[in-house]
């Protein structure tokens, strides 16, 4: 497998203009990084979340989701980027759905992060 592979069947930028709702594009961008990688490795996409559950412990839309947080507070940490600005281009659809997972993922907001890591 390449990079460029990889890249093809990386997850879609987050859908946050217009008018459909935003926890909905959010569902929907983690349903079609699970098919995408499904098709990767020529699996079904139940067969794939099973055998990837089984492998690492934790559910794909799990690791996604960490990636994610991880990327948005290497950004914090070293860019002066809006934090909305940050939330979509990590993969968020909604900004406050991203304060929710790095409170829960961090122990503290985007903001203190920010603060704390730049000081």
């Amino acid at each position: 497998m390449t990079d460029r592979d990889i890249a093809r069947h990386a997850p879609a930028p987050p859908m946050c203009c217009g008018s459909e709702d935003a926890g909905l594009a959010g569902r929907r961008d983690m349903l079609r990084a699970v098919a995408r990688a499904a098709a990767l490795v020529g699996m079904a996409e139940p067969t794939f979340s099973k055998y990837f559950k089984r492998a690492t412990g934790q559910n794909f839309s799990d690791l996604v989701r960490k990636l994610r947080l991880a990327h948005a507070r290497r950004l914090l940490e070293l860019s002066d980027k809006p934090i909305s600005d940050i939330c979509y281009e990590v993969g968020f659809s909604n900004l406050s759905n991203f304060n929710r997972h790095f409170l829960n993922d961090a122990g503290e907001t985007p903001r203190q992060y920010r603060q704390r890591t730049q000081n």
